[in-house]
């Protein structure tokens, strides 16, 4: 699993350094429920990162003698990956059996009763489909459990604690984590924390989707309301701080009404109160676009893949001088697997002996090298030449388990046209 990370923790700190920027940036100007939308930019980065989708490149003339390299697995390398996996593995499996461990305990020792019948008469009344109302001892704060029959527990003191109006208030904020299926994206959003649990940019992201997924539903409930409302609203929250349950971390619910900093901040955002702009909401729609083409085309530099009839020019490039070549890393799952193949890459070498433009040609088998060869391809160096840019060289890598490869040789020039000019 590790080796399938890997490529995705460049992406991931990227998308969400600018997530939070974005965020500090538009907080004060952008209504909550669109901010917690902005999130989706994260798991559709991610998505469209690792698809491939294979670009043509279009009368391509080669100008360069074709060089093949033979690369074979490093044993420390893979046996430095496996040190590295296992400790991955250990700390997701404690984070996993942390959760669910604590959610079986609380669930165990939450005894339920129903509402009595004076409340449950306005409350049944306004509860969606599909969500039933409990009371419990072992809650001090309304709190939304369950993921395949998610239902809601209010605190015994439910009724004593806050006034008629606060009630259907808050009762109205756990109906909008219902409605938008929080609970799963609660999920979703935990299992990446568990993944990537070795990134501290994870962490905070996780602390910042938490307070977000509050706000958005603060708004929601008082979109409409009066500054009176506002305010009474406010004194429930003031209420809940210093009621935190235990072990509200792993129970993927939505017991954070006793967490003081989030209430400060949820109530200094009923405070600002931003408004809904279509023109700030179009922006920042434009900018999550921005952010996932970008991955997206980033990520799907790996892919590209030229036609297979190719013209290969009799023109090469003489002063085509090698300075500094870097050795490939053999895909550890490949070297796992026993996969042998080749990779045929096309490049431009600048003036200053650097390689620029890379791109795959063809490879054999699709996809499983090309990562890796271009992450090596980058790396080369070459004698510079102050006169002129060499451009489409051409490299053909052979990935082979060792010298004694049985494997049958892949000559990729041989799919290549030749023509003379």
């Amino acid at each position: 699993m590790i080796d399938f990370l890997q490529p995705l923790i460049l992406p991931l700190t990227v998308l969400l350094t600018m997530i939070l920027i974005v965020h500090k940036a538009m907080r004060k100007h952008i209504d909550a429920q669109s901010l917690y939308c902005f999130w989706l930019v994260l798991p559709l980065g991610l998505l469209f990162y690792l698809l491939p989708i294979q670009w043509q490149v279009e009368n391509t003339i080669i100008n360069s003698a074709i060089t093949t390299l033979t690369i074979t697995p490093s044993q420390w390398q893979a046996s430095t990956t496996n040190y590295w996996s296992i400790v991955w593995l250990v700390g997701s499996i404690t984070m996993l059996t942390f959760a669910v461990s604590s959610y079986i305990i609380f669930r165990r020792n939450m005894a339920l009763f129903a509402i009595n019948e004076k409340m449950s008469q306005w409350v049944e009344s306004v509860l969606p489909a599909g969500l039933s109302v409990w009371q419990s001892k072992a809650v001090n704060s309304p709190v939304l459990v369950g993921i395949l029959k998610p239902i809601l527990i209010l605190p015994t003191d439910f009724e004593t604690r806050f006034d008629q109006e606060q009630q259907q208030l808050i009762l109205a904020h756990e109906i909008c984590h219902f409605d938008r299926n929080d609970i799963y994206w609660n999920l979703i959003a935990y299992l990446i924390v568990t993944l990537f649990w070795f990134h501290p940019m994870v962490w905070l992201a996780y602390a910042r989707f938490c307070r977000d997924q509050e706000t958005s539903c603060d708004h929601n409930v008082l979109a409409r309301k009066q500054t009176e409302s506002r305010i009474n609203y406010s004194k429930a929250l003031i209420k809940g701080v210093n009621k935190r349950p235990i072990l509200s971390f792993a129970q993927l619910s939505f017991m954070n009404y006793g967490d003081k900093n989030m209430m400060l901040e949820r109530i200094n955002n009923i405070k600002l109160n931003p408004k809904r702009s279509k023109l700030k909401a179009a922006l920042l729609s434009i900018t999550a676009l921005i952010l996932v083409s970008g991955v997206s085309v980033a990520g799907n530099n790996q892919w590209i893949e030229g036609k297979k009839e190719i013209e290969f020019s009799t023109q090469i490039n003489t002063n085509l001088e090698p300075i500094v070549r870097i050795e490939p890393k053999y895909p550890i799952q490949a070297a796992r697997d026993e996969i042998e193949g080749a990779v045929l890459l096309k490049f431009d070498v600048d003036l200053d002996g650097s390689t620029k433009n890379i791109s795959v040609l063809t490879s054999v088998p699709e996809y499983v090298f090309n990562k890796v060869s271009i992450t090596a391809l980058e790396k080369w160096k070459y004698k510079p030449d102050s006169q002129k840019v060499l451009k489409d060289n051409v490299v053909q890598l052979d990935f082979r388990m060792d010298a004694n490869s049985t494997f049958e040789s892949v000559n990729l020039i041989e799919k290549i046209k030749v023509s003379n000019h």
